[in-house]
């Protein structure tokens, strides 16, 4: 697989612009791999870099539900326990926030705004970088994936399919939970 995903990111780097969405999207393949599926190779004394390869262990603290990166490569790994963490690039950690009931999806804005979706509240979180919690949106039957476009508006998967939630309306706080 490592020759594949090789191939894959050297096919997708003389693309110019476009083909560095598409190595984010490679790269995002092989993280989910790594966390989802378990594929670990490598001690667990403490946090591996990934490598083009092989495939190699670069957390270690409980069990994923979801994660995300920033534009400054900086991992978010949100585990079954409530916790999320980061994960520096070079390697350091530390954790966010926890206490977050049954999270699942995540997501980070420009500004480094970490948002966390809670299967268990029924809510989406945004946590600062300086680890403060506020409700985005409460009422929402199961939501679990989440995605932030360029402009800033969250998308929302939930139980009755995927909603757009416009940046305007996230910083305002006047989301209507009933719409989902």
């Amino acid at each position: 697989m490592s020759g594949m995903v090789r191939e894959k990111l050297e096919e997708q780097s003389v693309h110019g612009a476009a083909g560095g969405v598409r190595t984010a999207v490679v790269v995002a393949f092989v993280l989910t791999a790594v966390f989802v599926l378990g594929l670990w190779a490598g001690p667990s004394s403490g946090p591996r870099r990934m490598s083009l390869g092989h495939v190699v262990r670069v957390a270690g603290t409980g069990r994923a539900a979801g994660m995300a990166m920033d534009f400054r490569g900086v991992l978010y790994v949100a585990d079954v326990e409530g916790e999320v963490r980061c994960i520096l690039p070079d390697g350091g950690r530390a954790v966010l926030c926890a206490g977050i009931a049954d999270p699942g999806g995540l997501a980070v804005d420009g500004r480094r705004r970490v948002y966390v979706s809670s299967g268990a509240d029924g809510a989406v979180y945004r946590i600062t970088p300086d680890g403060r919690r506020e409700t985005v949106l409460s009422g929402v039957s199961k939501p679990s994936a989440l995605a932030l476009d360029r402009d800033g508006s969250l998308y929302l998967c939930v139980s009755g399919g995927v909603f757009r939630i416009p940046r305007e309306q996230l910083e305002s706080g006047a989301v209507e939970a009933g719409l989902f």
